[in-house]
């Protein structure tokens, strides 16, 4: 499971932004289907928002 720094800086963003609840469930789905789609999941979340 890889990140690279500019995904954790903007998970990390947004964690620390309302409501906290939501990145922590999405991140712990992305941990449990193993991580393989992160960047891309958090990529096109970032370009839809």
């Amino acid at each position: 499971m890889e990140f690279s720094s500019v995904d954790l800086t903007f998970f990390l963003l947004y964690i620390h932004s309302p409501p906290p609840l939501l990145p922590y469930l999405l991140f712990a789905i992305f941990v449990f289907k193993g991580g393989k789609n992160y960047s891309a999941a958090i990529g096109s979340f970032y370009k839809d928002n």
